[in-house]
């Protein structure tokens, strides 16, 4: 006969599920989740996501970088598509129109269905809103409207601790701030107490310690995989399928005091069967190319970066090296994991 008596380890580890995660990403989601309260029950929603003021800081790249934070959070949401932001810069810049936090959304419909008709995405809602700064938090406000109606569908806001991100992002030097409280985890142990098959008032039960969880780091991501060249520091951050395209996400930080070009080309994959695959499609925040991408960068402020292929079989899980040339060099990252969208 088996006895099972838990024991409890108690450990202290540096780690949250929002750990590698920066604040305005974490914003980004609650926002995505409050807005949908308010559009859950309507059919599916097109959304156009319009300029996002920073008040007092003209300059900013805030608003693009939560743009694309946004757009990413939705995608969780089936029923939401984002119109492609390119395509609606494209079509604002031929009719000479800017949506900002200024611009009257009320009687959009007739614009809408002109505008937006080259883009086969007709809108049925428009986001848009402000980010404000107060003192060491950031607050950003999202509306979401009707595009035919001008009527108001949901609203959020959200207030959080600035950090290394949004200070590049509204052109602050980067502060030294405390680190995370840890979280406490639990790992649990079974004593397994045996009693011997025959009954005896000698042999004394025996006691062994079978451990069912084992202590290891909450960081279940693949290592950080990053490089440096000419002032610029290039960070993978994610490589998955969407759809039957793979996706490689980066984060490029441009640490030169001034603006500077960066530049992405001959890039291509190796499978693990050492197939060659060279790259479909190159973006550079808005700006985007086949094998070849350029864009001015603007010191100390991310931008995201991607490279999609086609043509590789979505049944892989990783990626034995991907080969590129950024800003004028050449790099290899290797054995890359390929994780869910």
């Amino acid at each position: 006969m088996k006895r099972l008596l838990p024991a409890v380890l108690i450990l202290c580890l540096a780690a949250s599920s929002h750990l590698f995660a920066s604040g305005v990403e974490i914003a980004s989601s609650k926002i995505v989740a409050e807005l949908k309260k308010g559009y859950s029950k309507r059919t599916t929603q097109d959304i156009v996501l319009a300029d996002f003021v920073t008040l007092n800081v003209p300059q900013s790249t805030f608003g693009s970088y939560l743009t694309e934070s946004l757009t990413e959070a939705f995608k969780s949401d089936a029923s939401v598509t984002v119109i492609d932001q390119q395509k609606v810069d494209a079509i604002l810049g031929r009719h000479n129109v800017a949506f900002n936090a200024g611009y009257d959304y009320t009687g959009l419909d007739a614009l809408s269905q002109e505008i937006f008709a080259s883009a086969n995405n007709t809108p049925t809602a428009y986001c848009f809103g402000q980010i404000r700064e107060f003192g060491d938090d950031i607050k950003i406000t999202v509306k979401m409207i009707d595009a035919i109606t001008g009527d108001p569908v949901a609203s959020s806001s959200v207030t959080f601790p600035s950090d290394e991100t949004t200070d590049r992002l509204l052109g602050k030097p980067v502060r030294v701030r405390k680190p995370a409280k840890p979280d406490t985890v639990v790992v649990y142990k079974d004593r397994v107490i045996e009693k011997p098959a025959a009954a005896s008032t000698i042999e004394p039960y025996t006691a062994k310690t079978i451990e069912t969880y084992t202590a290891k780091s909450l960081d279940t991501r693949p290592s950080v995989q990053e490089f440096k060249t000419q002032g610029f520091i290039v960070t993978l951050k994610k490589c998955y399928f969407s759809g039957d395209a793979l996706v490689f996400d980066f984060s490029v930080l441009n640490e030169n005091d001034v603006t500077k070009a960066f530049e992405l080309q001959q890039c291509q994959v190796i499978d693990p069967n050492g197939n060659a695959v060279n790259v479909d499609r190159l973006n550079i925040g808005t700006k985007n190319g086949g094998s070849f991408v350029r864009a001015d960068l603007v010191s100390n402020a991310p931008v995201k970066a991607s490279m999609i292929f086609q043509g590789l079989s979505p049944r892989l899980t990783s990626i034995r090296a991907l080969q590129l040339t950024a800003a004028g060099r050449e790099f290899v990252l290797r054995d890359i994991v390929i994780e869910k969208e």
